[in-house]
């Protein structure tokens, strides 16, 4: 029941974010690569132009994890750096929090690139990862490969993860 609240919460929490999105193309010089990366690589993706950088949503199928119909991935992106974050995985019970510190700390040490982080203001766990925009990369490429390596860890941990809330 709690990971069916968890994924109420975080379509509830995306929808806003997603009917603000503008008919805007991207800003950035790295975020007009990206979109043209995806583009031409025929990956279905929404650009969210409603913050102060541009952010390419994609939603993931899970393989792994149990209760999920998909796994969402934004990718916030200026010319500086690429920041990935997924909207909140799971709401954690907070009642013991050296035992969830200690628990999310194992998950951790589990994953690679991405660190599953909680708000201790509401319980979320979310995954991040953030990236420097290199001048002679192709951000469009990391950003694709990137997304793809964030929702892996989230279907491979999310389990471990649900077992916190």
């Amino acid at each position: 029941m709690k990971r069916l609240i968890g994924l109420l919460l975080a379509l509830a929490l995306l929808c806003p974010c997603l009917a603000l999105a503008e008919a805007a193309g991207p800003r950035t010089e790295a975020s007009r690569q990206v979109a043209a990366y995806l583009d031409e690589a025929g990956v279905n993706y929404r650009l969210d132009t409603s913050t102060e950088d541009d952010v390419f949503i994609r939603a993931f199928a899970p393989s792994e994890a149990e209760g999920v119909d998909s796994i969402i991935v934004g990718a916030r992106v200026n010319d500086e750096r690429v920041a990935f974050e997924t909207s909140t995985l799971v709401t954690a019970d907070m009642s013991d929090m050296a035992a969830l510190y200690q628990a999310l700390n194992a998950i951790n040490a589990d994953a690679a690139f991405v660190r599953f982080v909680l708000d201790t203001g509401d319980g979320g766990i979310v995954a991040r990862m953030e990236l420097p925009i290199l001048g002679d990369g192709d951000p469009g490429y990391v950003v694709e490969r990137y997304m793809l390596a964030v929702a892996a860890a989230v279907d491979d941990s999310y389990n471990a993860l649900a077992a916190l809330a």
